[in-house]
């Protein structure tokens, strides 16, 4: 940071990816003091029971209390939103997209990643077990179409889909211009 104040070209942004439970006061001065202008946060779901499903540890509480801190500090926020969490379904997804736009949350700008399952991981376990099934093309292309138009104006989707490469998904959305598929049915109805 110091290296930077009087560097020739200077970095005008830094940004800091971090949980919500990792947010308290002592945090936040400290990303300050490293010069941090924004900060990304993996939000996921504000449904506390697919919170705990998922084994994410935190709660909307502790999400809400870290995005009031951010915002007094006066960062930009860029939250993460995961529709197709073990335990969700398309209504409570759509559901819990439009609570985004409260102004408990409401950030400035959003990164949508739906669940893919990808080898090695619990996801996958609870898949072959079936207990968990990731949504179709045509239910995926639903959530898009029925959340995407909530989305305020003032807010910049960065990205629609994580971008993993198609043979490291097992089962899930392999489409890397989902956006674009969705962006046109939405225009064409």
């Amino acid at each position: 940071q110091k290296k930077n104040e009087t560097a020739y070209s200077r970095s005008v942004g830094l940004v800091i990816e971090t949980r919500p439970d990792s947010i308290n006061e002592k945090e936040v001065i400290k990303i300050r003091k490293l010069g941090a202008t924004k900060v990304q946060i993996g939000i996921q779901s504000l449904d506390d029971k697919i919170m705990k499903l998922n084994k994410r540890g935190h709660t909307q509480a502790e999400t809400i209390h870290a995005i009031k801190l951010l915002r007094l500090a006066g960062f930009k926020i860029h939250a993460h939103w995961m529709p197709n969490l073990y335990g969700a379904t398309v209504e409570s997804d759509i559901s819990d997209y439009k609570k985004l736009w409260t102004k408990e949350y409401s950030p400035d700008e959003l990164k949508i990643y739906p669940t893919s399952i990808i080898a090695n991981t619990e996801l996958n376990d609870l898949f072959e077990e079936g207990k968990y099934k990731p949504y179709s093309y045509k239910e995926l292309l639903n959530v898009f179409t029925n959340t995407i138009p909530y989305t305020p104006r003032y807010v910049r989707l960065t990205r629609i889909i994580r971008d993993i490469p198609s043979t490291n998904i097992i089962e899930g959305n392999k489409f890397t211009n989902f956006r674009q598929i969705a962006e046109k049915e939405i225009i064409d109805n």
